[in-house]
């Protein structure tokens, strides 16, 4: 029964990862579990009902807290524990950029924090130390006014301390 259960999963869950492959997902050797941010990491989302439902194997990409530490981490700074991109609303392949970077800054806030702890300089000159990916502006130049909205936001993405 068990050895079923396996098969049919591997089944249903086999062409999302197709789809990575053979996207710039995979032309660019990113995989969810990479490990370029281990404490906040993306996903593809989808599956069986997206298939059936929206006629996509892959509807998003999510962005978000991996452990109990970094969700208290956005609780502590007031910053939503994930992020999700829709290949529908940004394209494939700004969608792929955007979970990245998105994960990215995050990831570059909570490592400041760990250095620093509840006294993390959190002004705008601190702020302007973040260095983003190259390919963000590479997207920017040529996206949808939709993808460039969604860039700006997460550029303007700031940490703030909320009150115990």
């Amino acid at each position: 029964m068990a050895r079923t259960l396996v098969m049919i999963m591997v089944r249903k869950v086999a062409p999302m990862y197709q789809l990575v492959a053979g996207s710039a997902f995979g032309r660019a050797g990113w995989a969810p579990d990479d490990g370029v941010a281990l404490d906040f990491t993306w996903t593809v989302r989808g599956g069986v009902w997206t298939q059936a439902h929206v006629g996509v194997p892959v509807g998003s990409l999510r962005g978000s807290a991996a452990h109990a530490d970094a969700r208290g981490f956005c609780a502590l700074f007031g910053l939503g524990e994930s992020a999700t991109f829709s290949l529908a609303r940004y394209g494939r392949e700004a969608a792929f950029v955007l979970v990245k970077a998105w994960c990215h800054k995050v990831q570059w806030w909570y490592k400041r924090y760990l250095r620093e702890g509840e006294g993390i300089d959190l002004s705008a000159a601190a702020a302007s130390g973040y260095e983003e990916p190259p390919d963000v502006a590479e997207v920017f130049a040529t996206a949808s006014q939709r993808v460039r909205d969604r860039i700006e936001s997460m550029r303007a993405l700031r940490l703030h301390l909320q009150p115990a």
